[in-house]
């Protein structure tokens, strides 16, 4: 059984899917929440939602059912708002960030990471990326990827 060792004055956070796209999009908007945590883990998080939008069909029918994606009209607009990517700048140099993606994720594309590293590797900052060998979305199928997790976190 794996034992979480939590440091008071150590803040950690962590989000998944989803999760993980707007964990990036809460910290890019706070400089509070860059200074709040000390570490970010994305995993699986879909980072630039033009890739979702090529790739995916049924993501990008629900942007414009659900989220007032209009393709012809306000595409750039709505894009540049919601996807990391695009505000990569933002984020302090020196909060350490690391994305973890699967091989067999079938719903983000790995060109959400890949592509997300790029960006901030170009801006100076502080990224590890792991790209999971065989794993599915969110390393739903790897046992040991909340000690793989904590290890990282736990590293000085």
């Amino acid at each position: 059984m794996l034992q979480l060792k939590f440091i008071p004055k150590k803040k950690f956070i962590l989000g998944g899917s989803r999760g993980g796209m707007e964990m990036f999009l809460a910290l890019e908007r706070s400089s509070f929440l860059q200074n709040y945590f000390d570490k970010a883990i994305s995993l699986s998080g879909p980072m630039d939602l033009s890739t979702t939008i090529r790739l995916r069909h049924d993501m990008k029918n629900m942007f414009v059912r659900d989220f007032g994606l209009l393709l012809d009209e306000n595409a750039a607009e709505w894009l540049a708002r919601r996807s990391p990517i695009n505000h990569c700048s933002n984020l302090r140099k020196d909060l350490p960030l690391l994305i973890i993606q699967g091989t067999e994720d079938h719903r983000t594309h790995l060109d959400h990471g890949r592509n997300m590293v790029a960006e901030l590797l170009r801006l100076g900052n502080d990224i590890t990326y792991w790209e999971i060998k065989g794993a599915t979305h969110c390393l739903g199928n790897q046992k040991n990827r909340m000690k793989l997790m904590v290890d990282w976190l736990e590293k000085p």
